[in-house]
């Protein structure tokens, strides 16, 4: 009697529905262990892949620092990043890495001519604003043929948009180009009126060579 009461047996009444719920729980369990583990992300795969690349390849590239250039001055870049990671392994890791060795050029423009290296960015911002214009008129273009429809009016409006943001790229570049070329025409005047004092100097810039590698001075009857 008083197993009975601490250890139902088969015959008790709350025995079968014991058994069932002992019987799912383990089912249950066994289901859970030997479920497949899901698939990868291959945007995720692809993304890691081309960052790899990356490190590889120009290891003296901060990634969060890259990151954090082309947020600020070039998003659509990024942007572009994550849809080839969708679709292309190839093409991601071939845009990060073009978008890596633009970065070095601009860090060494830094370096060597800070001011032209801000007009640079202004140009860099223009230039993102610009192709992200460009990709938006195109999918307008495919999605509003019809003239009197409200995406054909956005076409034509954003189309405009595109041409006066060409228009600013242009003079930005023309401008830059412009400054540098004055640059570059003041240093060639400052070397030739060097070289023209070296010219007038002749003679004391031979006699000084000539001291200093032979230790004696140049007779001028010699």
């Amino acid at each position: 009697m008083w197993h009975s009461r601490r250890f139902p047996t088969v015959s008790s009444p709350g025995w079968p529905i014991r058994q069932g719920l002992a019987f799912l729980v383990l089912s249950v369990g066994v289901a859970r262990t030997q479920a497949p583990p899901p698939p990868p992300d291959r945007r995720a795969v692809r993304r890691q892949a081309a960052f790899r690349v990356l490190v590889a390849k120009h290891p003296k590239v901060k990634p969060n620092a890259l990151w954090e250039f082309y947020k600020r001055y070039a998003i659509d870049r990024i942007q572009q990043f994550e849809r080839d990671c969708k679709t292309s392994a190839s093409k991601s890791q071939k845009l990060l890495l073009e978008m890596a060795q633009h970065y070095l050029d601009l860090e060494e423009l830094r370096q060597r001519n800070p001011e032209e290296y801000g007009r640079m960015l202004e140009l860099e911002q223009a230039e993102s604003k610009a192709r992200d214009l460009g990709r938006r008129v195109t999918a307008l273009a495919l999605s509003s043929s019809k003239p009197r429809s409200v995406g054909h009016k956005s076409l034509l409006k954003m189309r405009k948009e595109l041409r006066l943001a060409l228009e600013k790229c242009f003079q930005s570049s023309q401008q830059n180009q412009l400054i540098e070329m004055n640059r570059l025409e003041a240093e060639v005047r400052d070397l030739r009126a060097l070289l023209q004092q070296r010219q007038g100097a002749r003679e004391l810039i031979l006699q000084q060579r000539f001291l200093d590698l032979s230790g004696t001075h140049w007779e001028p009857d010699e």
